[in-house]
């Protein structure tokens, strides 16, 4: 006999999995990805904006490539880092980078690791609603 705690059991485990899945990417991107960069602080020089056309939704989407200028002992570096959002010339942002190539940069609080903690933090907190339901359902049928 197929009960309906035993499909909420295996949606619950499906959404754990991707959930803890998820969660390694995070973990990946903020803390191993970029392992042995070193932070600071850049100033915006300029951005190159990029159009991408997706003939599936429509839509026209917009990249930014802002160039950084930073310093390290003393002279000036510059690096592009990829960002989903307009940042204005002068701004002052945190950024890593390679000791051993200068131009290789990205942003310190990658928006890409924070939306995997906050995805597999939602995930988790349903599959845990989902195990809870699921036992209190099997402990109601079993009563």
């Amino acid at each position: 006999m197929v009960t309906k705690t035993g499909s909420t059991k295996g949606g619950a485990i499906i959404i754990l999995v991707f959930a803890l899945i998820t969660l390694a990417i995070g973990i990946w991107m903020r803390f191993f990805r970029y392992a042995g960069y070193v932070k600071t602080n850049g100033i915006v020089v300029s951005v190159r904006q990029e159009e991408y056309w997706d003939s599936t939704e429509g839509k026209t989407y917009h990249y930014y490539y802002p160039t950084v200028k930073y310093n390290v002992d003393g002279k000036d570096n510059t690096g592009e880092i990829d960002l989903d959002y307009d940042s204005p010339v002068g701004s002052e942002i945190e950024i890593l980078y390679d000791p051993n190539n200068y131009s290789r940069v990205t942003l310190y609080n990658s928006p890409h690791a924070i939306a995997c903690f906050v995805v597999s933090a939602i995930m988790l907190v349903l599959s845990i609603v989902m195990f809870v339901k699921n036992h209190k359902n099997f402990v109601k049928e079993n009563s």
